[in-house]
């Protein structure tokens, strides 16, 4: 499973969404602690393998906020695996001008 954090797209202030514009001081989010999946037993004895691809945003305590599979033709119990795993990771907040901010995009 690779994670790649990409540029945020949004920030979130008093509950609204504001574009994040180019510039500024930006710190991007360091993987604090990971959970590594558990392969699935049915999936093991079935051998199936694969890569899931997740869309994950991280808020501002550093926990994942919402998990998306972006790979639609992946075995169920692997992207369940996937998802419960990295559910359950904690980063440093993305920084913005040294104030956290949330909907930090990592595919």
């Amino acid at each position: 499973m690779n994670v790649i954090a990409e540029k945020p797209m949004k920030a979130l202030s008093a509950g609204k969404q504001n574009q994040v514009h180019a510039g500024g001081d930006l710190q991007r989010p360091k993987l604090l602690s990971m959970v590594k999946p558990v392969y699935p037993a049915i999936a093991k004895e079935a051998s199936v393998e694969g890569t899931v691809v997740l869309h994950v945003v991280i808020g501002l305590e550093g926990t994942p906020l919402s998990l998306r599979i972006m790979n639609s033709r992946m075995n169920p119990e692997l992207a369940r695996a996937a998802v419960e795993a990295v559910s359950k990771w904690r980063y440093s907040p993305t920084l913005l001008n040294r104030q956290p901010i949330e909907n930090f995009k990592l595919s």
